[in-house]
């Protein structure tokens, strides 16, 4: 993360990356043999106190937003938990992400062919993404 936040900031003309974290373990946090989905994380039950708790030390350690931050779980023999809003936080990045890339494919002077395969590879990508349910 440093060193991409080092490119970025040696590279004015283009705008920072999207980022996403992805909080993963969320179900092993205090109290650990508590895990009844579904949590708020600006809920008042212990479980949602530790959630908030680590998303926001996460959110700080990383310099990031912390609506930037999705806790998930996949807790072995259970349903994972919140995939979903993690999917959600990534669809709503891709744009952004697309005009970065296609920043970058100008810069190091792309040509239209190149751009228009990203292009391509991104709508296949969102369509994959919308079907996957």
């Amino acid at each position: 993360l440093q060193a991409l936040r080092a490119l970025q900031a040696a590279d004015h003309a283009r705008r920072p990356p999207p980022l996403v974290v992805a909080l993963t373990h969320v179900d092993r946090l205090r109290p650990a043999a508590e895990w009844t989905p579904p949590y708020d994380p600006a809920g008042t039950r212990p479980k949602e106190e530790s959630l908030r708790a680590a998303m926001e030390a996460v959110a700080a350690a990383l310099d990031v937003p912390r609506a930037a931050v999705i806790p998930v779980a996949v807790p072995q023999g259970a349903a994972s938990w919140n995939h979903e809003a993690l999917w959600a936080a990534i669809a709503a990045q891709l744009d952004e992400a697309k005009l970065r890339r296609l920043e970058g494919l100008r810069a190091r002077g792309g040509t239209l062919r190149e751009i228009a395969a990203q292009l391509g590879a991104s709508a296949k990508l969102l369509g994959r993404l919308a079907f996957r349910g």
